[in-house]
């Protein structure tokens, strides 16, 4: 059972957690859900369908990046960390009354997979001065070689006016690179790695 930490600063209350088995499977099953409709060709952004993808990976937990992801949950932070060699995705949520935090990891990935509809997406080659402050959480989302996502969360400033729930998600592998594919377009899973040997709605699968 992960540990609960409980810090005090100046009477604000922080509380940090990995999510709960429910709220591990509200996490894959919202990013793989997209990614599968993304590698189908059943994705659209303003009427117009995106091409299917040719090796769009199913992702999976990972306990290590849950970990540094709740550690860096745990500062209550306002910007994104300066983590090298994982992608990163934020999400913040104000309110009175804060809701169960496997809510909260259902919620956090629709909200970045709606910065397609609300932003566009006009390129496969990922762009940081065009995208990065518009679509980049969806492209880490969308992104084809990234297999593997750890999310922890803190409720911060408990008590206060300010009160809020942090959510953060880290990636293996990285995506955002400057001038890469966010994915490679073709018939779904006709490109899988060798060591991907199964392909389920559209993703392609290790054999466990």
């Amino acid at each position: 059972m992960p540990s609960v930490l409980l810090l005090l600063f100046a009477s604000a209350i922080v509380v940090a957690d990995e999510f709960s088995e429910k709220g591990k499977l509200n996490i894959l099953n919202t990013h793989n859900k997209h990614r599968s409709q993304l590698a189908l060709g059943q994705f659209a952004v303003s009427g117009q369908n995106k091409p299917s993808a040719a090796q769009m990976r199913k992702i999976t937990w990972s306990k290590k990046l849950a970990r540094g992801a709740t550690k860096f949950a745990e500062s209550c932070p306002k910007n994104h960390s300066i983590v090298t060699n994982q992608g990163e995705s934020l999400y913040w949520h104000y309110s009175n009354n804060l809701n169960t935090p496997d809510e909260y990891a259902n919620m956090a990935p629709e909200k970045w997979w709606e910065e397609f509809e609300q932003n566009g997406w006009d390129s496969l080659t990922y762009s940081y001065a065009a995208q990065r402050f518009k679509i980049g959480h969806a492209v880490q989302m969308a992104w084809d070689t990234t297999n593997k996502v750890g999310c922890g969360y803190s409720k911060c400033d408990m008590g206060n006016a300010e009160q809020n729930l942090v959510v953060v998600c880290r990636y293996h592998k990285k995506g955002n690179v400057e001038g890469e594919l966010i994915y490679e377009q073709g018939e779904s899973c006709s490109k899988c790695p060798d060591n991907y040997k199964k392909c389920n709605f559209g993703l392609c699968e290790k054999n466990l």
